[in-house]
């Protein structure tokens, strides 16, 4: 029983640690909340001029959802704000992508 005990710590350790925070989030998250928003409105920019250039309908959607008023977009950076806490192993620019993604569709991929 002890060998199944030390097989499944084993296996599971990977996942354990998986969990650690990013350095890149940690620095991300020790950013004073101005900062933050700047670089969430950053990358969603860029979202956007991508999406505009390769997916108009997430494009629309990314405009749709994210652009309008001030209150919207505090929104939408909670939301990825709270992502980026539930997830601190990746690095800010793939929550943003995440949050964004569900929210409007997967930009495709090249595999």
């Amino acid at each position: 029983m002890a060998l199944f005990t030390v097989a499944g710590l084993t296996i599971s350790a990977p996942f354990v640690q998986a969990t650690e925070p990013s350095r890149q989030m940690e620095e991300f998250l020790n950013f004073d909340r101005k900062n933050q928003d700047g670089f969430i409105s950053n990358s969603m920019l860029m979202l956007g001029v991508i999406a505009a250039q390769t997916e108009p309908k997430i494009a629309q959607c990314l405009n749709e959802w994210y652009q309008g008023s001030d209150t919207i977009k505090i929104k939408r950076h909670d939301e990825i704000l709270d992502a980026m806490q539930d997830l601190p192993q990746y690095v800010p620019t793939t929550i943003v992508l995440a949050v964004a993604e569900r929210a409007c569709g997967k930009f495709k991929r090249k595999e």
